[in-house]
């Protein structure tokens, strides 16, 4: 027992010394010389801080450490490709989801009278009433620090609350036009939850404060209609609104309830829908029309493209392994797979038809991603079979758990 107390006293020091640089880095990598992502991990775990204390930017380092250190551990063999379920037929019936504690994904009704329940320990589903007209309803959305998860409304005049521990679902009323009002929702370290705009018409951000369930907005300039599809929050606090039809990257900063804007590399026609945080801190927009990923590095706003040859895809997550995996949507059967480090890419073959397939996806805790049905009357799930295990706690933050 005196040994076991002892030997931690004795190694700090060291350890310690290697990791010298590492607070300060934004990119954290084990090639750095003074700044080794497992020794990091070792001193700094994120795996038993709250949901909103860990996406504070003060512990960025240490979620990135836990992240290089699983995805470092590699791949067990290359990723595979299932379904599973009989949902029906119908365009865009779901658009995005979360994951839940209970390891039950709740899906988000557009075109759809249903929420759609995936349970990923037993790899089947159950539908959950919505109180929406199953026109149009909701996209996107995010779980709050209180458990429960808010989705946005898209041409439903409410947003959607649903509580997973009860099965409860009520609503809150939001001030948009009714109409293609907000495409996704992203948690910010303030504990609210921020609608990403789309129409001409909404002229504004969401701000959903889970505490009162309350709702506010922020004002933005430029709308041209279609802008955004989904966002990001980045390592320093700030949320990346991914262009979709529009000329510019939109960035909110919660804490001063604020925004400005970035040139986008895109010729706004349906260019990026949905992106993933990468443990390098950077992040990817997942191509639609597009034939490159984009790339922003929110350390220094600067942003560039890489090729993929072509695109077809709508959301994407980040596996266990570091990579990121696009939903096959519309013009492709193929899973994209990204690997930020490189700057390089792989296909893995879906049984989609390639016509509207799956929107937005969410790792589970086994390590599996799920794609969300649209068209597609299954649900997909890609085996990544990576080697590493990321904790619930990173997985669920508002870094990655979200549409």
């Amino acid at each position: 027992m005196v040994a076991a107390r002892v030997l931690p006293a004795l190694i700090a020091p060291f350890l310690c010394s290697l990791l010298v640089d590492c607070s300060a880095r934004t990119h954290c990598h084990k090639s750095d010389a003074g700044c080794h992502e497992l020794l990091y991990f070792l001193l700094n775990s994120p795996c038993d801080l709250t949901s909103l204390s860990i996406i504070q930017p003060g512990n960025w380092p240490a979620v990135q450490a836990h992240l290089f250190a699983q995805a470092n551990l590699g791949r067990a063999s290359s990723p595979s490709v299932d379904t599973f379920g009989s949902l029906g037929v119908g365009a865009d019936k779901w658009n995005g989801g979360v994951l839940t504690p209970r390891g039950v994904i709740y899906a988000f009704p557009f075109n759809q009278s249903n929420i759609l329940e995936i349970n990923t320990r037993t790899d089947t589903t159950a539908l959950l009433p919505s109180p929406g007209d199953g026109s149009n309803d909701f996209l996107g959305g995010a779980l709050a620090p209180n458990g429960s998860i808010y989705a946005l409304p898209w041409s439903d005049p409410n947003v959607l609350v649903i509580d997973p521990d009860f099965e409860l679902v009520s609503t809150i009323a939001a001030p948009g036009t009714g109409t293609s009002d907000w495409k996704g929702g992203v948690l910010a370290p303030n504990g609210r939850i921020y609608g990403i705009p789309n129409d001409s018409a909404t002229t504004s951000v969401l701000v959903i404060n889970p505490a009162d369930n309350t709702v506010s907005t922020i004002p933005y300039t430029g709308a041209t209609g279609d802008d955004y599809w989904g966002g990001v929050l980045a390592p320093t606090g700030r949320i990346y609104a991914m262009p979709r039809n529009a000329a510019n990257i939109l960035v909110i900063e919660p804490a001063t309830s604020s925004t400005y804007t970035l040139a986008s590399p895109g010729g706004g026609a349906s260019d990026w829908t949905g992106g993933v945080l990468a443990p390098n801190g950077r992040i990817y927009g997942i191509p639609r029309n597009e034939t490159n990923v984009l790339v922003i590095d929110p350390a220094t706003d600067s942003v560039h493209t890489f090729s993929i040859g072509a695109g077809g895809y709508q959301g994407g997550v980040l596996g266990f392994d570091g990579r990121i995996y696009a939903i096959p949507n519309s013009g492709t059967t193929n899973v994209l797979i990204i690997d930020p480090n490189t700057e390089t890419f792989e296909l893995v073959s879906s049984t989609g038809a390639g016509a509207g397939d799956w929107t937005g996806g969410v790792a589970g805790p086994n390590g599996s991603i799920y794609g969300l049905p649209a068209t597609e009357s299954r649900v997909l799930k890609i085996n990544t079979n990576a080697n590493g295990y990321v904790c619930p706690a990173v997985a669920r933050s508002g870094y990655f758990n979200h549409f």
